[in-house]
């Protein structure tokens, strides 16, 4: 499954459509504005299925009604590979751990956290499995905890075992 939504960055905020990414941590956009924000250094991130070369910018970024202050993400200037060749958006957005000093900054859910902008250090995905044309929500992102309107029971909490994809263990 790939989770898609809207985001902004700046004053006055550009939107971009972004891919929620729960296995990386590092945020980007396609296309460099050198009049939109801080420059902070020149990056390259590679991915299995290409790679991508920009400079890495500061700015305050928006996502889900939150507005997180100081966000590094990436610009990219040159991009390789089909999946941003054929890409049905405009950037990506790591969820993920940081597992990489290279990369430098915070993933957005950890300046969440960090910024106190979030009630509770979760983040949870609804995805509405069923095509329903009566349906006004096809899938919804949300930070600091979840919307028991998607679930029936109680929600079970595991450690995270192994912060590279988050890993449980299961019995």
């Amino acid at each position: 499954l790939q989770y898609y939504g809207k985001i902004s960055i700046g004053k006055p905020p550009q939107h971009f459509q972004v891919l929620f990414d729960t296995g990386g941590y590092k945020t980007w956009r396609q296309g460099y504005q050198p009049d939109c924000c801080t420059v902070v250094a020149l990056q390259l991130i590679i991915y299995g299925s290409g790679s991508l070369a920009g400079f890495l910018s500061e700015d305050i970024f928006s996502v889900s009604g939150i507005e997180v202050k100081n966000q590094t993400f990436g610009e990219a200037v040159n991009e390789v590979g089909q999946a941003f060749t054929y890409a049905k958006f405009d950037g990506i957005v790591g969820l993920g751990y940081n597992k990489s000093s290279k990369f430098h900054g915070q993933s957005i859910f950890i300046n969440m956290i960090k910024q106190g902008l979030v009630e509770k250090p979760v983040f949870s995905f609804y995805h509405n499995s069923i095509k329903n044309p009566d349906s006004e929500v096809e899938g919804e992102l949300m930070f600091g905890g979840s919307d028991s309107r998607y679930y029936i029971g109680r929600l079970n909490y595991v450690p995270v075992c192994d912060k590279e994809f988050w890993k449980i263990k299961v019995d």
